[in-house]
């Protein structure tokens, strides 16, 4: 029954109230609702706000902290609901429904591209990539990969979506069984890379093959800043191996990345940039109106404003945004996050 459970949710098959949720001003904004889903049946609609899931009542989170609410390992869940003409307390209870690999795609003010993925599932790589290329085709100074509480199965698609930020031919990753013998490469695919600093944030529910991504693209690329806390472990090392009455699940292979590090499975991926405990945390920043102030408000100024909205309760991803920001400021035209190494 284990087994089975790892492998349905390794391939988006969980149990799910069947909506997809951005974030704003810190609560979740449901974006859509599936036909016929738990959600739809209770009525829930694009555009409600929710506000409370449980007892805890949403003033400031972070998308997949809520997401992981959203998410009880048994049993109904209630949610507080606002929508555009009532306020309603909800009981759901979550049922078999296949998760999309994007939870959130879109474009922040000040052309900052954020991407949110559940998992890399089998065909998503195509969607994926199309999504950050289009940003990088337009003005977008950047890109958010979130891959926090994400995992996945489809090996295919961690390299598609690693080709975008590597050169082509490049190494990326490679599993080895403990005698170094390789059992299944990976390098970058041709088709062109885009040229932008890139933020991926990881946790310690980031597992599988989201977790596989995020080392492939930190051992791959300089453009490439990893966030967040250590990442679960997984790497989609482990196999099954019967026993008599039961059956374990061990690691038989190990993962290699571009960069010489190594993964066994004793440890997950260390982020570049820590993000943990009370750090996670929001920070305010928005500064108070000033009243004297007579002149009219810049596009740039409304632009700020609108940001600091859209991520306000997710400490890691403001932290994320600031940088990004703070590289613009300095023309990074390179979209290097770090300097070469002095020789």
């Amino acid at each position: 029954m284990l087994f089975r459970s790892i492998t349905n949710q390794r391939a988006g098959r969980v149990s799910s109230l069947g909506l997809r949720t951005s974030m704003t001003n810190g609560m979740p904004l449901v974006l859509d609702v599936a036909a016929d889903s738990p959600a739809a049946r209770a009525g829930i609609a694009a555009g409600d706000l929710i506000t409370g899931i449980g007892t805890q009542r949403i003033l400031r989170m972070s998308l997949p902290d809520a997401q992981q609410l959203l998410a009880p390992a048994a049993g109904a869940v209630t949610l507080r609901v606002v929508s555009a003409t009532a306020t309603n307390t909800l009981e759901l209870t979550p049922a078999p429904w296949p998760q999309p690999a994007i939870e959130t795609a879109e474009l922040f003010p000040n052309q900052i591209g954020y991407i949110k993925l559940n998992g890399l599932y089998t065909g998503s790589g195509r969607d994926i990539i199309s999504r950050i290329r289009g940003w990088a085709e337009s003005s977008c100074q950047g890109v958010v990969l979130d891959l926090r509480g994400a995992g996945g199965d489809d090996l295919d698609a961690v390299a598609q979506t690693a080709s975008l930020f590597t050169t082509p031919g490049q190494f990326l990753f490679a599993y080895r069984d403990y005698h170094q013998q390789d059992l299944e490469s990976r390098r970058a695919a041709g088709g062109g890379s885009i040229d932008l600093p890139v933020m991926v944030l990881i946790d310690r529910h980031t597992s599988d093959a989201a977790e596989v991504l995020a080392a492939a693209l930190a051992g791959a690329s300089r453009s490439i800043l990893v966030m967040g806390e250590p990442s679960a472990g997984n790497f989609l090392l482990r196999e099954r191996v019967p026993l008599r009455d039961a059956y374990l699940l061990i690691a038989t292979r190990v993962l290699d990345t571009a960069d010489g590090r190594r993964y066994s499975g004793q440890s997950g991926l260390a982020p570049t940039l820590a993000v943990e405990g009370r750090q996670r945390d929001t920070h305010d920043y928005e500064p108070p109106d000033d009243l004297l102030d007579r002149r009219t408000q810049l596009d740039i100024e409304e632009r700020d404003r609108a940001l600091r909205r859209r991520v306000r309760g997710d400490g890691t991803l403001e932290r994320a945004i600031d940088i990004l920001i703070g590289l613009k400021t300095l023309n990074k035209g390179s979209g290097q996050v770090f300097s070469p190494p002095s020789s």
